[in-house]
């Protein structure tokens, strides 16, 4: 039998060449997939390097919103220190108390008394608190054999002031409440021990 041997060399060739076009053909693959893989993985890094700095931003501002929110809170003293006073009409005394908010600005504000079971009415601080001035505070009738104060402490609520207070009102940023409800929480919550009302000191002259 004759052997066409240039079809068999013929044949060679052209499988070694179908094997080396399939092997760079495979090689190409690789190294797009790999190069796939790479930008997928960098692309997920950046994506949560991008998260990660949007997150520390945010917690910056939140920050800032804190610091300025304890920056306008009202400046009140540690306690209480109440006076008793007698009437000039009922001739029963009444426990009272001077409240200065030494702060510059001015608030909304309402304040209750707390007596241990129970919330009692105060009264005596405007709605609209000017900075810097003193409040004559009533904060319960005083009977005749009475020691202590019934209240144990004052709750005060402030809130930064609203357009119909003044020209030029002030705000805060932190999202707390405002002042358009004053039975809902306060901007700003204090609260403050009601101390025994002093005694009047009493001046022994030497005769």
């Amino acid at each position: 039998m004759d052997v066409d041997w240039v079809a068999v060399a013929v044949a060679g060739v052209t499988g070694t060449i179908a094997i080396v076009i399939a092997y760079a053909s495979y090689r190409a693959s690789a190294r797009s997939a790999d190069a796939s893989e790479t930008s997928a993985v960098a692309s997920k890094d950046s994506a949560k390097e991008a998260a990660k700095l949007t997150q520390i931003e945010s917690q910056r501002r939140q920050d800032e919103r804190e610091d300025r929110h304890e920056l306008l809170a009202p400046a009140l003293p540690r306690e209480i220190e109440t006076t008793l006073e007698q009437g000039s009409i009922s001739g029963h005394k009444s426990l009272f108390a001077n409240v200065v908010v030494t702060s510059p600005r001015n608030y909304r504000a309402h304040v209750v008394g707390w007596t241990g079971t129970s919330m009692v009415p105060v009264s005596g601080l405007d709605l609209q608190v000017l900075g810097q001035r003193m409040y004559k505070l009533h904060i319960e009738h005083w009977a005749a054999d009475q020691e202590a104060p019934h209240v144990k402490e004052l709750r005060f609520k402030f809130w930064p002031p609203m357009g119909v207070d003044e020209s030029n009102p002030w705000s805060c940023a932190c999202g707390r409440p405002t002042s358009e409800d004053t039975e809902r929480l306060g901007h700003w919550e204090i609260r403050l021990p009601v101390e025994r009302p002093r005694r009047p000191r009493i001046r022994i002259l030497s005769p």
